[in-house]
């Protein structure tokens, strides 16, 4: 596969869906269960345990109807999920999102974690990637992946549509990275 003037985009799959909606209808089972619980002590006609549910609900419930929006969003304007091109792999499919150049990309592996299945990339200066995220969130998840895994970057294959045979993505990948690594060192 030859990218010099071409470029994939690779969209989103309606499973980008499915965890938000399964947290949702979680939040509401348990908050019910939750709410059916009376409490002794009292302030005023509302129980003080009952308030501090409501806040952690409220917050909970607020998180999960901005993820559903952000996956409803993400499928109606039909932007890609993960962009390839000549000179970098573009992952925005997670919350994360990443900018991987190809000449810091040493190797590219799938891996499963449950039920949801991973293409790690490895970069050979992951610690740079990382030192230069400015979101506190962002790179204390980038730390954790790059302890538990050795590479800060996964791209979640489940929130991708891309099929292609046995070949499917990290085919794609690894045929990419091979003709980089022998246009880079003249092989």
């Amino acid at each position: 596969m030859d990218l010099k003037n071409d470029v994939i985009e690779i969209p989103y799959s309606i499973r980008i869906l499915f965890l938000p909606i399964y947290l949702g209808v979680l939040l509401t089972l348990l908050s019910n269960q939750f709410f059916k619980a009376n409490s002794v002590q009292t302030l005023g006609h509302m129980s003080i345990p009952r308030i501090w549910l409501i806040i952690l609900f409220g917050i909970l419930f607020c998180f999960v109807l901005y993820v559903i929006i952000s996956a409803v969003m993400k499928l109606i304007t039909r932007k890609p999920g993960l962009i390839i091109n000549n000179e970098e792999v573009i992952d925005k499919s997670s919350i994360l999102g990443a900018r991987i150049l190809w000449d810091d990309i040493s190797d590219i592996e799938d891996v499963s974690v449950g039920r949801m299945t991973y293409i790690l990339v490895f970069v050979n200066n992951p610690e740079i990637y990382i030192s230069q995220t400015s979101n506190l969130y962002k790179k204390s998840v980038m730390k954790f992946r790059y302890m538990r895994k050795g590479t800060p970057f996964f791209l979640n294959k489940n929130h991708l549509n891309y099929s292609q045979g046995k070949r499917g993505l990290t085919g794609i990948l690894h045929e990419i990275l091979e003709q980089k690594k022998a246009a880079r060192f003249g092989v």
